[in-house]
């Protein structure tokens, strides 16, 4: 297309497959660093983000007291557009165990990086500064 280069390209691609035993879901979005939407609001441009999330959840069938466990996983990667710098990411890991009584049991583990580009002031004196935060 004339006049279209990478810089104002927009897409998003995106799969589901949400079973009750088995959920698998995908995505990869980019907003280009000139993106311009006639339509609508986009919050912030120049980013790429890949996100992946995997669940197993069986049913135990001898169990009074189980209705289901859970076991899920999900990674979520976000670039600056050409795909340089790692800006966030987020890996996180959940087990669940779901009642008969409807009672529910959870346990959640998050490994979270930020990138911080410039000094943040929070209030006169207080200053986070620029870089990379686990």
């Amino acid at each position: 297309m004339p006049g279209v280069s990478g810089d104002t390209a927009s897409y998003r691609g995106r799969f589901d497959y949400n079973d009750d035993r088995y959920g698998l879901s995908a995505e990869h979005m980019l907003i280009g660093r000139d993106f311009r939407p006639e339509a609508g609001d986009v919050r912030r441009t120049d980013f790429r983000r890949t996100y992946g999330l995997a669940r197993f959840s069986p049913r135990p069938k001898n169990s009074r007291r189980i209705r289901k466990l859970t076991w899920r996983g999900s990674v979520d990667y976000v670039t600056a557009a050409p795909a340089i710098a790692v800006q966030n990411r987020e890996a996180k890991g959940t087990f669940l165990v779901d009642f008969q009584s409807s009672d529910r049991l959870q346990f959640d583990h998050t490994r979270d990086y930020e990138l911080l580009p410039a000094r943040f002031t929070i209030s006169p004196g207080v200053v986070v500064p620029a870089g990379g935060y686990d």
